[in-house]
């Protein structure tokens, strides 16, 4: 393979990659959100996710619990999902 056809495909592989890039300001917010937990009162969770974020009233979230183990160290369990109350759906971005 000449030099010519090692930079075409050089370039071509550049022109994927930044392409693809680009496309993933649209899908971050289908998979990546970002908030935080104000408070956690019994079995209640208040966050602070706006709509600017990607939040939506009655969206349910995957809860995940952290624990500290001596033995293990830190290692993440998964809770049931938990679903937004009706308080969120007044809130803006």
């Amino acid at each position: 393979m000449g030099k010519r056809a090692i930079v075409h495909v050089f370039v071509a592989i550049f022109f994927i990659v930044a392409a693809g890039c680009a496309a993933m300001g649209t899908a971050r917010h289908a998979y990546i959100m970002k908030g935080q937990i104000l408070e956690v009162d019994g079995r209640e969770a208040y966050l602070c996710i706006g709509s600017t974020d990607g939040a939506r009233a009655g969206q349910e979230f995957p809860v995940y619990r952290y624990v500290k183990s001596q033995i293990l160290g830190e290692t993440k369990t998964r809770l049931s999902p938990g679903t937004c109350g009706r308080g969120e759906d007044h809130a803006s971005g």
